[in-house]
């Protein structure tokens, strides 16, 4: 019996020793993982606050300097939003206070040391700086944090600790468990009990603070004795974004009782089984003791290792049974918790893939809204729209960039941003967000246009030249979330890298890429026809700008063969350049080249009366010296200066401010315009200067505007003539010759600049229209040439002019032609200046006409140009040829083409008439009376 008994103690004990460990190992697992999560939640709690502090202080960073005034606003708002701010002051970079606000007392304001102060010395040096509580006059405990803000500026407050405290005394776990908040010196910001704070506790020096400090990231748990002398077991965790450690602390007493329990059941059972076995014959208990054991300790071992199939075959209904039980029910549980885990798994597997599914019908289907559209409208901001909006409805955003020719730089096109929140930014910003340039150093990288494949990122690092917290503080501010994916796809068209397509959102996934794509190569699509579109619009300006820059050219040489007023010639000037958007003034030089005199100005008379009127000045009474000009290279050098409106104000020194801004705004100047003075030059010196400005401007009307001042100079020598013929007496006609001469020199400069720019030009429609316009600046050249050679300088021999004209087209084209003759009848007729320009251009176009379309494909055939006088003075110009003729229901009216237009026009303008006939060929015939 003492041999059976000796042996159920020994198996007793070992058994019980088994199960205590096995508890205290679980149990000491388990405290430890309800410390650290504890002391996770804590750290994120304390973060939030601390977060939420920060973020108002990042918003208030990046608020520039020059808006301190609606800053003040902004910072009182923050007070009122934020209740743990107790005080708010933002500083320049030399600690001057720009704006600052309190909700009680100012402290921090006030301070005459801030420039010393160390939290103002830590954040300019670009780190965030959070201090060790402090007790202010009235024993409310604060402490300070400083960031580092925009244009090296700091941002700082003080931070009202009680509700720090409040929210840490909220935190809850077990039924006594603390949470501290200590510094890495030790020192105690927050504290279950607030006490501790007040009296200044420190952990300095004590072994669980040496281990803590030790321990990677700050992260450690263990027993130890706290400041009651109690044992207690805590757990670490820093705080994100600070250098604040959480401590929370549980009694052993608690964290343990499951252990105790254990061993005091255990003990007790120990007891009874033992004082009962001594009672027993151990020949009786033997069997019923040591198999059920064997059988138990087997079936624990089984169910431990994962067999949770396995059940405890035990009948017997005593300790060792009802062990066998529990064992048994334990199993049961966790099959059943298996089971019920598997079917979850199935059950979210099969949720997901219906999510998919229903996803990618809802994808296919925005796509087919998106081709439909495409196939029915050329808008391609109503298309982008539409995509942003089916993007949207499956909560995903979308932006379109394009990508200039040489890959330096990129073009925001389209964000589906709300655009009342766009404008928001954009007025934060003071940058307009579509048609945005990026240079290629701020962005991420080029994967996706060098590899031609979609690239992720994650939010935060699209934006690698802006502070993190900048960055973080700016996506909130736009709606966008940490947990967002950003799928950047290159629009690839014709074997060309057009642009990316940018797509992000919380419910986008790297499956999604074949989806996608389908969606870049629409928005590609769109993207060329959109470039396509702007390209031709850009050439149909072009073209539009060119011809009203040679219309007016057209206009001021005409003038200058007709008048010697050089101030109706800058009014020709300043009226042509206004149809073109452009503003003008001329100078002109007094004989030392030290002063200029304002002779014109296209400005409105009611502006200029308005400014003489203020100043005192009349406008020919204004001088400019050499120093205020805004370079003399333009005097000099002869070469033109380009700057902005803005930087040459200064020239006009007897404006005041409020003036001068006043002028400006009745104007309509915009000071941001772009602005180029080029010299008025004759063949041996500069006599003034041309000044033009205007958002319309460009680099490319630099050719024209050189002509433009050329012809400036010309009406100020014609002026200069005209005076010094009437001071010496020269014949009228000397000075007639010297004009036609300079008209027909201006006239080859003009068919020059366009002979230059048609060998630019590699688009056939636009070189096409540009030797038209050269031809029609040749034929009125001509006749400044034949009346500079006529012995009469008021009528022409137009007969003379018209066989000239005639050949020299025909032999311009005779290589391009089959076999064509060129038969030309004309009486001698003389016209004045007002009837042989425009005739002149009516037999370039007709001429032009029947030797480009008359005779395609080689054909052969004749061209008749035919000049009669009639007694009763009616003059008949006809152009006929037997080509194919005009095309079926051409209206020659109602027609379009330039050509056609600038006929009928020209038929009017010397009150003649228009007869076409197309029977053999075609024949055009204008008759009036000269």
């Amino acid at each position: 019996m003492s041999l059976v008994s000796g042996a159920l103690l020994i198996t007793l004990i070992i058994f019980s020793l088994s199960v205590f460990y096995f508890v205290n190992r679980v149990e000491s697992a388990a405290w430890r993982g309800r410390q650290s999560e504890a002391a996770q939640n804590a750290a994120a709690t304390v973060a939030g606050f601390i977060q939420r502090v920060q973020d108002a202080l990042v918003v208030i960073s990046i608020v520039p300097p020059d808006r301190a005034g609606l800053e003040s606003d902004g910072l009182i708002a923050l007070l009122q939003e934020n209740k743990a701010i107790l005080e708010i002051i933002h500083m320049d970079a030399a600690g001057n206070v720009i704006a600052s606000a309190a909700r009680n007392k100012r402290v921090l304001a006030n301070l005459i040391t801030i420039p010393q102060s160390q939290w103002y010395l830590q954040a300019k040096q670009g780190r965030t700086y959070i201090g060790d509580v402090q007790l202010s006059a009235n024993d409310m405990p604060y402490l300070i944090m400083a960031i580092p803000g925009a244009n090296k500026t700091v941002v700082a407050a003080r931070i009202q600790m009680d509700i720090l405290w409040t929210v840490v005394n909220n935190i809850q776990f077990g039924e006594s468990g603390e949470v501290i908040v200590i510094t890495q010196s030790g020192n105690i910001i927050a504290h279950t009990n607030p006490e501790f704070v007040l009296t200044r506790q420190t952990l300095y020096g004590r072994p669980e603070f040496s281990a803590i400090l030790n321990a990677p990231n700050n992260i450690w748990s263990g027993a130890y004795k706290d400041f009651h002398n109690e044992k207690v077991v805590g757990a670490t965790t820093r705080i994100p974004e600070t250098d604040w450690i959480v401590l929370t602390e549980l009694p052993q007493s608690e964290a343990f009782a499951y252990s105790r329990t254990a061993v005091f059941v255990l003990g007790t059972e120990a007891f009874l089984l033992l004082f009962a076995v001594s009672l027993i014959v151990a020949r009786f208990i033997q069997p019923l003791i040591a198999k059920p054991m064997e059988q138990l300790i087997i079936g624990a071992d089984r169910i431990g290792q994962g067999d949770l199939n396995f059940r405890i075959n035990m009948i017997s209904k005593n300790e060792i049974g009802q062990v066998a039980s529990a064992f048994n029910s334990m199993a049961a549980d966790l099959e059943k918790h298996q089971d019920n885990l598997q079917a979850a798994i199935a059950y979210d597997y099969e949720v997901k893939r219906a999510n998919e599914l229903a996803r990618s019908n809802a994808m296919n289907l925005a796509l087919s809204k998106v081709a439909t559209l495409l196939e029915s409208s050329s808008n391609s901001e109503l298309i982008l729209d539409t995509l942003g909006a089916e993007l949207k409805e499956l909560g995903l955003d979308c932006g379109v960039v394009t990508i200039d020719p040489e890959g330096e730089a990129a073009t925001i096109k389209y964000l589906s941003f709300n655009p009342a929140i766009i404008r928001t930014v954009e007025k934060l910003a003071g940058v307009s967000a579509k048609n945005y340039i990026i240079p290629k150093r701020y962005w991420p990288d080029d994967r996706a246009l060098k590899e031609r494949i979609p690239v992720w990122y994650s939010l935060l690092g699209m934006f690698p030249q802006i502070p993190e917290k900048v960055a973080k503080m700016a996506l909130q501010l736009l709606g966008f979330k940490p947990e967002m994916q950003l799928c950047m796809l290159p629009l690839i068209s014709r074997e060309q890298v057009l642009g990316t397509l940018i797509i992000w959102g919380v419910h986008l996934y790297s499956s999604d890429d074949i989806i996608l794509g389908v969606f870049a190569s629409q928005v590609a699509g769109i993207l060329q026809n959109a470039i396509a579109h702007e390209n031709e619009t850009k050439r149909a300006n072009e073209l539009a700008h060119t011809n009203i820059m040679l219309l007016a050219l057209s206009k001021v040489a005409a003038q200058l063969e007709t008048t010697s007023d050089s101030v109706m010639i800058f009014e020709t000037i300043g009226n042509e350049l206004k149809k073109m958007g452009l503003e003008s003034m001329v100078g002109t030089l007094d004989d030392a080249k030290q002063n200029l005199q304002i002779r014109y100005i296209s400005a409105s008379p009611d502006t200029v009366s308005w400014a003489e009127k203020m100043t005192g000045y009349h406008l020919s009474d204004l001088t400019i010296p050499r120093l205020l000009w805004p370079s003399s290279k333009v005097v000099d050098e002869r070469l033109y200066y380009w700057n902005s409106v803005k930087s040459t104000l200064n020239i006009f020194p007897i404006l005041t401010e409020t003036v001068q801004k006043t002028a400006l705004k009745m104007a309509g100047i915009n000071v941001n315009d772009p602005v180029c003075y080029l010299p008025i030059a004759t063949e041996h010196e500069v006599i003034g200067m041309l000044c033009v400005w205007g958002s319309e401007l460009k680099q490319s009307d630099l050719p024209a505007l050189s002509v433009l001042a050329n012809q400036v100079a010309t009406a100020i020598g014609n002026s200069q003539l005209y005076e010094a013929e009437a001071r010496r007496g020269w014949e009228k006609e000397v000075l007639l010759k010297e004009i036609h001469h300079r008209v027909k020199n201006n006239l080859q400069i003009i068919s020059s600049l366009l002979n230059l720019q048609s060998d630019q030009i590699q688009d056939t429609g636009t070189l096409r229209v540009l030797r038209d316009s050269q031809a029609r600046v040749r034929s009125m050249a001509l006749i400044h040439e034949k009346l500079y050679q006529s012995k009469s300088l008021a009528k022409i021999n137009f007969g003379e002019y018209v066989q000239s004209l005639s050949r020299d087209l025909f032999r311009s084209y005779q290589r391009s032609l089959g076999d064509i003759k060129l038969n030309v009848q004309v009486d001698e007729v003389s016209l004045d200046l007002d009837y042989a320009v425009p005739c002149g251009l009516i037999l370039n176009e007709l001429m032009t006409n029947a030797l480009k379309y008359a005779f395609p494909n080689g054909r052969n055939g004749s061209i008749l140009v035919e000049l009669r006088a009639s007694p009763d003075q009616t003059l008949s110009l006809k152009v006929a040829d037997d080509g194919v003729g005009l095309p079926p229901g051409l209206d020659i009216l109602k027609n379009k083409s330039l050509g056609l237009q600038l006929i009928n026009s020209l038929v009017k303008q010397v009150d003649g008439n228009l007869q076409v006939e197309k029977s053999m060929g075609t024949s055009f015939q204008i008759s009036f009376k000269a």
